[in-house]
């Protein structure tokens, strides 16, 4: 069966066809809007229609709502949104309310899980930066969520009254203009989060763990990481996709 898989962050949509298992499918990302979606469209006339429709999102119901009416236009099936649930797909999730954990996160330690052996922190580097713990036996240990690069910089911009720059000069150490500051700022301070958030982690763990990293600013910060970190650009998807009957991540490259 083919399935269309839908990861709605924040300010981008990643897509991918998913259809006979061990192939690497076709895929992209467009904005979450209705231009995106048109593009999205083009992009899927090529391939077969999708014969369902599975959805992760952290927008708003009206964003679930107009894609909904986007698929009916289509001629595509209803699409399904996702939510993350007590146990299930290998991890048991920690929250009380199992569906107040994000959707992406818990798909996102489901594709981890599937992929990789022992224990595993998830980073998931989006608007917003979040990590997730989860033990050998799949059991998560809970998380934290930071603000991601972009809402760092844009907060210096907001809550000062001379640096309301916008974040977008060349990151630099130790800079000579206000936006390269900025955003040197954000992408080092991010980067060393990052790596002293996950020795603090590990240092309350009885083994070493692996550290899997994703998200759209995942590229971004890698480089400047000092531990060995997995980068899986794809994970919320191929968690989504073990969720919805597939079989295995792999070989999603």
């Amino acid at each position: 069966m083919t399935r269309l898989l839908l990861d709605a962050g924040n300010s981008r949509l990643k897509w991918a066809l998913v259809n006979a298992p061990g192939q690497d499918p076709p895929r992209g990302v467009v904005t979450p809007d209705a231009e995106g979606l048109e593009g999205l469209a083009r992009s899927l006339s090529p391939h077969e229609s999708p014969e369902s429709i599975h959805v992760i999102s952290v927008r708003d119901e009206g964003f679930f709502d107009g894609l909904s009416s986007f698929c009916a236009h289509q001629g595509w099936p209803v699409p399904l949104l996702h939510q993350a649930v007590q146990e299930a797909h290998g991890i048991r999730n920690a929250y009380a309310d199992p569906g107040r954990l994000g959707a992406d996160r818990y798909a996102a330690m489901v594709g981890a899980r599937r992929l990789f052996a022992g224990s595993l922190v998830v980073i998931d580097c989006g608007t917003a930066l979040t990590l997730d713990a989860v033990d050998p036996d799949g059991r998560h240990l809970g998380g934290m969520i930071l603000p991601g690069l972009r809402l760092m910089a844009l907060a210096l911009g907001q809550g000062t009254a001379q640096i309301g720059v916008k974040p977008d000069g060349p990151p630099a150490l130790l800079a000579d203009n206000t936006a390269g500051a900025v955003s040197g700022g954000a992408l080092f301070g991010m980067a060393a989060a990052v790596d002293g958030l996950c020795e603090r982690i590990e240092s309350n763990l009885t083994e070493p763990f692996r550290r899997i990293l994703c998200g759209g600013d995942a590229p971004r910060i890698l480089p400047w990481l000092k531990g060995r970190y997995e980068l899986c650009p794809w994970l919320v998807l191929q968690g989504l996709d073990v969720m919805t009957g597939g079989r295995a991540c792999e070989p999603w490259s």
